[in-house]
C-alpha cells in the first residue's frame, strides 16, 4: 500500500531551504510498518539489517522526512572512517583554527536526525563511539563530541537510525 506523500521544505545543512521530493516508488513492505512503529514507540537507536539493495537507507530517510519534515544528516561508514568523520575537526582558516562539526553534532545541533549507513563496516574502535546514543528515554540526555569536549544536548524526538548488511 502506498501512502500520500507531499512535498516538504526543509533547511539542508546551513544552506538555502530545499524542497524534497518524496520518495516515490518506494513500495511499503510489512516490516517497513513495524519499523515505524517501533519509532514512534521509542527514542533509542534502531538498527535496520537486511541485504545490499533492499531499502533500508531509502525507508530510514523516507521516515526521517515524514516524521520531521527535515532531511536526515547521514554518515556513510567505511573500515577508514575515523573520529573525526563522525565528530569533526580542527580547520584553518583566514581566522584562525577552528572546529568544523561533522555529522554527529550537526545532527544534534540542528535537530535533525542520523542515520548512519552499513554500520557493520566500521572497525570495532569507531563504533564503541556510537554507544553513548543508547539514549535514556526518561531523562536529558548530553552527548558529548569527542573531538571538541562539548557536550551537546539531544533534542527531543531525536533519533538515530543505523543500517547493515547480514555478514
Amino acid at each position: 500500500t502506498q501512502s500520500t506523500r507531499t512535498k516538504t521544505t526543509c533547511p539542508s545543512d546551513q544552506r538555502e531551504p530545499k524542497t524534497i521530493e518524496p520518495l516515490n516508488g518506494l513500495v511499503d513492505f510489512n516490516w517497513h510498518q513495524s519499523i515505524r512503529k517501533t519509532l514512534k514507540a521509542s527514542r533509542r537507536p534502531l538498527l535496520i539489517v537486511g541485504e545490499p539493495g533492499h531499502g533500508k537507507s531509502t525507508l530510514a530517510a523516507e521516515i526521517c522526512i515524514e516524521t520531521t519534515g527535515q532531511l536526515p544528516v547521514t554518515i556513510n561508514c567505511t573500515q577508514e572512517t575515523s573520529e573525526s568523520h563522525i565528530y569533526g575537526m580542527r580547520s584553518l582558516d583566514s581566522s584562525g583554527v577552528s572546529f568544523v562539526d561533522g555529522p554527529l553534532p550537526t545532527a544534534l545541533k540542528s535537530g535533525r536526525w542520523l542515520i548512519v549507513e552499513e554500520v557493520d563496516k566500521l572497525p570495532p574502535a569507531m563504533l564503541a563511539h556510537f554507544l553513548q546514543l543508547r539514549l535514556d528515554p526518561f531523562q536529558r540526555q548530553l552527548i558529548q563530541n569527542l573531538a571538541s569536549g562539548e557536550m551537546i544536548p539531544v533534542p527531543g524526538g531525536w533519533q538515530a537510525i543505523f543500517t547493515a548488511n547480514p555478514r
